[in-house]
């Protein structure tokens, strides 16, 4: 399997998100905190660690965040506050983020979580929801990647007479050989 870098799983969660009709900011985590267009989404990656994938290559379980972010004075239909508005939106993400595979060739994510996020105090004039999934990703080099010359012959021996000096017993399988 190929290896997923870091860059290229974010740059695929970053892509699938802007298909959102709804979003109106996709980034990183923001560096600055006020002043922003919302509703945004920021996805961050904040660990992981080594999984089992049944293969020689190192794959690893990624823990992934999207932090979505919608003001706290945003104007809406009467009845539709900006704290529901923004419940509302944290529940499609987490039927987007489940068993998704963001256009990569990887397994499909699993969504572990979704809760508000009230960590960071610069956001006090948003509600933010984290929504948390993993993806197990193949990071490491595949083993079994290699380039190998095609397939020419295929022979079949039965023992003892195999080796040097029966070739004559052989029996060609691929590709077929007519013996006179």
């Amino acid at each position: 399997m190929a290896r997923i870098s870091q860059v290229e799983l974010h740059q695929a969660v970053k892509d699938t998100l802007r298909e959102l009709s709804w979003q109106r900011d996709v980034a990183a985590y923001p560096e600055v905190k006020t002043g922003l267009v919302t509703p945004a989404l920021y996805f961050a990656v904040n660990a992981w660690s080594r999984a089992e994938a049944g293969t020689d290559q190192l794959h690893v379980d990624a823990d992934c965040n999207i932090y979505l972010v919608v003001n706290r004075s945003l104007d809406l239909e009467e009845g539709y506050t900006p704290e529901l508005y923004a419940r509302d939106l944290a529940d499609d993400l987490t039927c987007l983020v489940d068993a998704q595979t963001f256009g990569l060739e990887i397994g499909p994510s699993v969504f572990v979580s979704a809760e508000v996020d009230e960590f960071d105090d610069e956001m006090d004039d948003y509600h933010v929801w984290r929504i948390d999934f993993s993806v197990l990703l193949p990071v490491g080099p595949d083993p079994h990647d290699i380039t190998r010359a095609p397939l020419q012959q295929v022979w079949l021996g039965k023992a003892p007479d195999i080796g040097h000096g029966h070739e004559e017993d052989y029996l060609a399988l691929l590709p077929e050989v007519k013996r006179e």
